[in-house]
C-alpha cells in the first residue's frame, strides 16, 4: 500500500476512501462517504461534510469548511 499520512486528532468517519499520498493535517473532522484523490493536500482545523468529493491535487488550506452549507 501507498503511504497516507494523518495528523494527530483528525477523524475519520465510515466509508471514506482516502487515496495514496494525501496529506490530512491535525485536527480534521472527515465526514461519511468522503472521497480523497491521489496527492490532496488537507491543512489543520478543517472540517470536510459527508459525501464530499476531493480530486486529485487538490490543496485545502487551515481553518476551511468543505461541503453543502
Amino acid at each position: 500500500d501507498d503511504p497516507v499520512d494523518i495528523g494527530p486528532f483528525t477523524q475519520v468517519q465510515p466509508f471514506t476512501r482516502i487515496m495514496a499520498h494525501a496529506i490530512i493535517g491535525a485536527y480534521v473532522d472527515i465526514g461519511q462517504s468522503v472521497s480523497i484523490g491521489e496527492g490532496v493536500m488537507i491543512g489543520n482545523h478543517v472540517t470536510i461534510l459527508n459525501n464530499a468529493v476531493l480530486d486529485g491535487g487538490t490543496i485545502l488550506e487551515d481553518d476551511v469548511h468543505c461541503g453543502a452549507c
